[in-house]
């Protein structure tokens, strides 16, 4: 188990992996349609944050990566299917990562937070656009920056 992890409980730790399957949901099916460059991405992008995020983090995503496409699919599955009402449920899903967060070593919590924001805006980046430029849609901006989860204080190690 990732020792930055012990103090939680079996549901809190599975928040945090399902957090970042929810992020690529959340961005992904932000304009009602799910794009393949974009789950592509989410994939993609957890893969090279197993070997390039920051050093606590890595063991981290290093887990989640065999077990993200089953995640996606399943929350995917279980969520509503309306835009408004999947988008709702996720963001409720998201705030309450929150607690989660702050019952984790601070600095860890400060990486997972700047690692899920910068994941979000990679996902936004993977569709659309021309010749590289607006490539975020409006629908995804509302949600880019995830002002659902708030960022870490400090606060004291456990």
């Amino acid at each position: 188990m990732i020792h930055q992890l012990e103090n939680l409980t079996v549901m809190q730790v599975e928040q945090l992996f399902d957090a970042p399957v929810l992020v690529a949901l959340l961005i992904a099916g932000a304009d009602g349609q799910f794009e393949t460059s974009e789950i592509e991405k989410a994939i993609e992008i957890v893969h090279i944050k197993s070997f390039s995020e920051y050093a606590d983090l890595k063991e981290f995503y290093q887990a989640l990566e065999p077990d993200f496409t089953r995640r996606f699919n399943h929350l995917r599955n279980i969520l509503p299917t309306g835009k408004k009402e999947r988008n709702q449920e996720i963001t409720n899903r998201l705030t309450s990562l929150n607690e989660v967060l702050f019952m984790l070593p601070y600095k860890f919590s400060l990486h997972f937070y700047k690692s899920i924001r910068n994941y979000a805006v990679h996902i936004a980046n993977a569709a659309g656009g021309l010749g590289g430029f607006f490539t975020i849609g409006e629908e995804e901006k509302e949600f880019i920056h995830l002002s659902m989860i708030t960022e870490p204080t400090h606060h004291t190690e456990a």
